[in-house]
This record gives structure tokens, C-alpha cells and sequence, in this order.
């Protein structure tokens, strides 16, 4: 994921990566006036009762999202989102949770 989102984040205006998520696919991109740029990176999704079904659009700073990836220690992180404009809670190991906001494009 790491690779994936630097890679993306190259041609981002503002560090903006929208995730595309779906069916157990994570989708990254971004765009600028010079190009777009587009990842896709297998994952385990699960809805749950909290309104997030089916395909799901979120943008976040690439930048926040890279320092969190790199501070975590497992290489199984869980990402909780609750709605496109409301926080993502992203937990490590058990005392690993961090909290990051979306971006709105």
C-alpha cells in the first residue's frame, strides 16, 4: 500500500488520493493538469451496519495517510470509515489507533 499510494501521490494536486474501494479492491487515484494516475491494491473489505455498503469514495492527504502506514508496526492495519465527510479511524497492533480526516474534492 505504501508503494501503491507514493506512486499515486506523485501526480496528486494537493496530496489528494481519493481510495476507491469495492469488492475487496482498493482503488487509489489522483489527478493534475500534467496526468492521472491510477493504483489498484488487493484487500479484505467487510461492510458493516454503519451505512458503509457496496462501493465506497473517500479522499485523504497522501501525506497523512504515509505517515500513519509508517508509524504502524503490523502490516495488517483495519481502516473504519463511517461516511465519506466524517473521520477514518485507522488501528495497528492494540495500542496502535489513529484518527485522520477526508479531504473534500
Amino acid at each position: 500500500l505504501i508503494k501503491a499510494l507514493k506512486r499515486v501521490s506523485i501526480l496528486s494536486t494537493q496530496k489528494a488520493v481519493k481510495f476507491v474501494i469495492k469488492e475487496n479492491l482498493l482503488t487509489l487515484c489522483s489527478s493534475s493538469d500534467i496526468g492521472e494516475a491510477t493504483e489498484e491494491v488487493e484487500i479484505v473489505y467487510t461492510t458493516s451496519s454503519n451505512g458503509v455498503n457496496g462501493e465506497f469514495k473517500i479522499a485523504f492527504n497522501s501525506e497523512f495517510i504515509l505517515d500513519i502506514l509508517r508509524a504502524a508496526s503490523p502490516d495488517d492495519m483495519i481502516f473504519h470509515f463511517s461516511g465519506g465527510r466524517k473521520p477514518a479511524y485507522i488501528k495497528g497492533s492494540e495500542d496502535e489507533l489513529f484518527v485522520v480526516m477526508p479531504m473534500i474534492l
